[in-house]
């Protein structure tokens, strides 16, 4: 099984191949055939590591110090020029998001511009259920950061015990004849399932696993290179 993760959701140039590596320890990127992101904005998500102590921070990047290239589309570098301080920012925050904070932390992801001419602001967007301390520590940590914080309904862990579900399920699915093509963590702590032909499994799917837990897409099997 292939699976969508947690991990650099599919945003900006070359913003999601940087952190897709931070995921392998949470319900990453899986096929579907051996154990299983919706973004919002732009850039990328991750998750897990040992808790730091929050400390330092990271500042707010400038708009386009990199000249655009012949096409005006991307830069010369190939990603946008920011990208590297707001990375700078995850690592000071995500391990502790992600063992302090495991009862609210959902996900995060970059925002930031596509090209030399989108003035989209560079921020860390970072997604967790509202009324725990992690605001202010992420603040604290990072002083000088444009920080985004929106409302999850469902943490990392609970994506992630979704996802052991669905992984132990293989051979159901197959008795049912439904072949999942692939799942992971969304953002906002739901589970993305991928399937041939969601109008006819998004119900039994939504029902075995809960309706407000999952989210039924159309995806095709993978194919070999």
């Amino acid at each position: 099984m292939r699976s969508v993760s947690n991990a650099r959701a599919a945003f900006g140039v070359a913003a999601l191949a940087a952190l897709t590596a931070a995921l392998a320890a949470g319900c990453a990127s899986k096929p579907a055939d051996s154990s299983g992101a919706a973004p919002v904005g732009k850039g990328s998500v991750s998750t897990a590591g040992p808790s730091p102590t929050l400390q330092g921070s990271a500042p707010v990047p400038g708009a386009s110090p990199t000249a655009p290239s012949a096409s005006g589309s991307t830069w010369n570098s190939g990603q946008p020029p920011g990208q590297n301080t707001l990375d700078a920012a995850i690592q000071i925050v995500e391990p502790t998001l992600k063992q302090d904070f495991a009862s609210s932390f959902a996900g995060l992801e970059l925002q930031q511009p596509t090209g030399p001419g989108d003035k989209t602001p560079y921020a860390l967007v970072i997604y967790r259920i509202p009324g725990s301390g992690l605001d202010a520590a992420v603040r604290h940590a990072l002083p000088t950061t444009n920080v985004v914080f929106r409302d999850a309904e469902y943490t990392v862990v609970d994506a992630q015990q979704v996802c052991d579900k669905i992984s132990a399920d293989a051979s159901y699915w197959q008795s049912k004849g439904l072949r999942i093509n692939e799942y992971g963590p969304g953002l906002d702590g739901r589970v993305n399932v991928g399937v041939d032909d969601p109008g006819k499994w998004a119900a039994t799917i939504a029902a075995r696993y809960g309706a407000d837990r999952v989210i039924v897409n159309k995806v095709g099997p993978a194919i070999a290179d």
